[in-house]
């Protein structure tokens, strides 16, 4: 199965940090050169995770040919679904009016969950003969951040991605790592507002991520050097530079483009692919992603042709 395209959706509105620095201390050095996030994208009211997947997903419907009927499985990655119960895949598969053969289900996962949703994905439509599926990140932090929060208040942004999966040209997955730091589950974590223990967080990317992106490329006797694009989660301008700088990568290969949006979470990831990949631009991209548990995941994928699946 390969990655075939990507949708986006991401609100026209936005916030502007810049108001909140008295309020915390802060000034704009601090804003421009550690945070990032100029300004975060907003939803507007009363839109639910399921509405914004539904927006990714026509994006990608007109970026490709897509039969709805034929999607044999939707996954939806969020740590923020509509309700409890029905799971969000379900809502998004009525909205879509796709068929009855169609498997849902949602991975509870934020910033690691691409990666995770994309190897699981990929390995159940192998198992099992699945030729067409998607893959749908909507994060909406909204609801459960407390505006007067220092740590969490000027992160997070709205934002949507659908990625289709299917049989033909396209990025096939070659390799994926995973972790779960023990005792770790306390650095991030929500009751009922969002809290993170930035230098928890921090001190873990510093000791998982950069060697978990090496060893996994060490399999294939490549190292990030060998990698023209890599997608470092958009945790925070100060974060993607020290992970950047740790693999001895360039600004252009492991770039920050999240300053207009904020942090999105599971939709960080594929949206930095997304141009990447649907205009073809490299051959071999990697990925890293890393979160609330403390959980991470790096992950390879290479361009496949026609010719090349011949």
């Amino acid at each position: 199965m390969n990655i075939a395209a990507i949708g986006t959706w991401v609100p026209e509105e936005r916030v502007e940090n810049a108001q909140k620095l008295a309020m915390f201390g802060m000034d704009m050095e601090f804003l421009e050169t550690k945070l990032g996030f100029l300004r975060r994208a907003r939803k507007p009211d009363g839109m639910s995770a399921s509405d914004m997947g539904v927006k990714a997903f026509e994006d990608l419907e007109g970026r490709t040919a897509l039969d709805r009927s034929a999607i044999q499985l939707l996954v939806v990655v969020t740590q923020n679904p509509d309700r409890v119960i029905p799971h969000t895949a379900a809502i998004i598969h009525e909205k879509l009016g796709l068929s009855g053969h169609c498997a849902t289900f949602d991975i509870s996962l934020a910033c690691s969950g691409y990666p995770h949703a994309l190897a699981a994905a990929s390995a159940m439509m192998k198992a099992y003969s699945m030729s067409c599926g998607i893959i749908v990140t909507a994060d909406p932090y909204e609801r459960v951040i407390d505006p007067n929060d220092r740590g969490t208040s000027m992160i997070f942004g709205d934002a949507a991605t659908a990625t289709l999966l299917r049989q033909g040209p396209g990025y096939a997955l070659r390799d994926v790592s995973f972790g779960t730091v023990p005792g770790s589950n306390g650095c991030l974590w929500s009751d009922p507002h969002l809290a993170m223990n930035g230098r928890e967080v921090m001190s873990h990317v510093a000791h998982e991520v950069p060697d978990a992106m090496r060893t996994m490329l060490g399999r294939h006797g490549l190292t990030p050097a060998d990698i023209p694009f890599v997608a470092i989660h958009q945790a925070s301008l100060h974060v993607v530079e020290f992970v950047r700088t740790k693999l001895g990568l360039a600004e252009t290969v492991a770039p920050f483009e999240a300053a207009n949006n904020g942090n999105s979470a599971s939709s960080s990831i594929p949206l930095l692919l997304s141009s990447r990949i649907n205009q073809r631009l490299h051959e071999r991209v990697a990925m890293c992603a890393f979160g609330a548990g403390f959980s991470w995941a790096t992950a390879m994928i290479e361009l496949e042709s026609e010719v090349t699946r011949a």
